[in-house]
């Protein structure tokens, strides 16, 4: 069967019992971009991109809708710039893809994606709020044409989205704009699915806010320094997290867990972890950490003893959870483990041929952002269906 859209032409196949894209996707309005490259395999499909870059993927809960960020150099606006492409998977089509100037060349994409992938949050010289169709319903701009998006995030209903700058942290909103802003060079945001809670981190504290007042709840200290922290929370607020760089030369990461509303504390210490990736289920059950350049990644029950340390001596691991956090994918190199939680059991196992640069998780899919072995940076996506029994 083809199916003809508006930018390009898709071939869709049907590969393990679901609908898959295969052949040369031709996407007209991509500037500075060539084509993607989409074909079947044994258990999913591989995207392969034309050139090789920075990337992220998000998606919903369940998988079905994906979204795609990817930083390149454009040589007709003479700047880096974002593609960001969204994928309805069980329909087995690209849905829309678009462009935006971002200024952050060296940082993975900032891009998520709601819980039931109404609405997709990317962010760069503007944090930009698209619908499922890819209607863009807001660009939320920073007080300063300086600034760009270190994080972004959003809640549940898309009403509500947080993120932090190079200069600033910011509240806003779809229906009035900018609520709030703080000047907190350098943070990370992370807010909770109901909308309720706004979590800032920074080198010095762990600032959790009531979202619809924009008023402090309660402050934590931290002892961090550096740039690149990072922030998570879980869908009700009740549990928060934050990492970075401790004052000291070892360890080389501190990830610290709080509970809303009590004064204790849990802290993971890794020894080898840069530009550091954070990750909470839903529920709080479950802390993923990782370095985005690889090095060592860590699971971590924040309510039981349990905690997995990953590391390899030459290759590096990466981690993802599903959002339910009954899920959980190691890669090390290109050996990929998928595994049950709580119990840890093994389910699947897969190959992506060569060096894993990131995973994304969820009910149905299994995603690795890989590169072949004549690049550095990842230019492609291999995909495995998840086995559910």
């Amino acid at each position: 069967m083809i199916l003809a859209t508006r930018s390009s032409t898709l071939i869709v196949m049907k590969v393990v019992g679901v609908a898959l894209l295969t052949g040369l996707l031709s996407v007209s309005n991509l500037v500075g971009q060539e084509s993607l490259r989409i074909q079947p395999t044994a258990e999913g499909f591989v995207i392969s991109f034309p050139t090789a870059g920075l990337a992220k993927i998000a998606g919903s809960l369940d998988g079905n809708y994906v979204a795609l960020a990817k930083n390149f150099w454009s040589p007709q606006a003479h700047a880096n710039q974002t593609e960001l492409t969204y994928f309805d998977l069980k329909a087995g089509k690209i849905l829309w893809t678009t462009t935006y100037s971002n200024p952050n060349c060296c940082l993975p994409p900032v891009v998520q994606v709601s819980h039931n992938g109404r609405f997709v949050l990317s962010g760069g010289q503007q944090v930009h709020l698209f619908n499922r169709e890819g209607a863009k319903l807001k660009s939320f701009a920073f007080q300063d044409s300086k600034e760009f998006a270190l994080s972004a995030t959003l809640d549940d209903d898309g009403q509500t989205v947080a993120a932090a700058s190079t200069q600033r942290a910011y509240l806003f909103r779809l229906n009035s704009g900018m609520v709030a802003s703080w000047p907190e060079e350098w943070a990370a945001v992370a807010l909770s699915g109901d909308g309720q809670s706004l979590l800032i981190v920074t080198n010095a504290a762990a600032k959790l806010y009531n979202a619809p007042q924009a008023t402090l709840a309660e402050q934590k200290p931290l002892t961090y320094q550096g740039t690149l922290v990072q922030a998570a929370i879980s869908a009700d607020g009740k549990v928060y997290v934050a990492a970075g760089q401790p004052k000291h030369a070892e360890p080389s990461l501190l990830t610290d867990v709080f509970m809303a509303g009590s004064p204790q504390k849990k802290q993971l210490a890794l020894a080898n972890v840069k530009i550091p990736q954070l990750a909470v289920d839903r529920g709080g059950r479950f802390v993923t950490v990782e370095g985005a350049l690889g090095d060592q990644a860590a699971l971590w029950a924040t309510g039981t003893d349990f905690s997995r340390t990953f590391s390899t001596t030459s290759e590096p691991a990466h981690i993802a959870l599903t959002a339910v956090g009954n899920r959980v994918a190691i890669a090390k190199g290109p050996a990929i483990e998928l595994r049950s939680l709580p119990d840890d059991k093994l389910l699947q196992q897969m190959n992506a041929a060569s060096t894993v640069q990131s995973l994304f998780l969820s009910e149905n899919w299994l995603m690795a952002l890989s590169n072949d072995k004549s690049e550095a940076m990842p230019n492609r996506i291999l995909a495995w269906k998840v086995q559910t029994k």
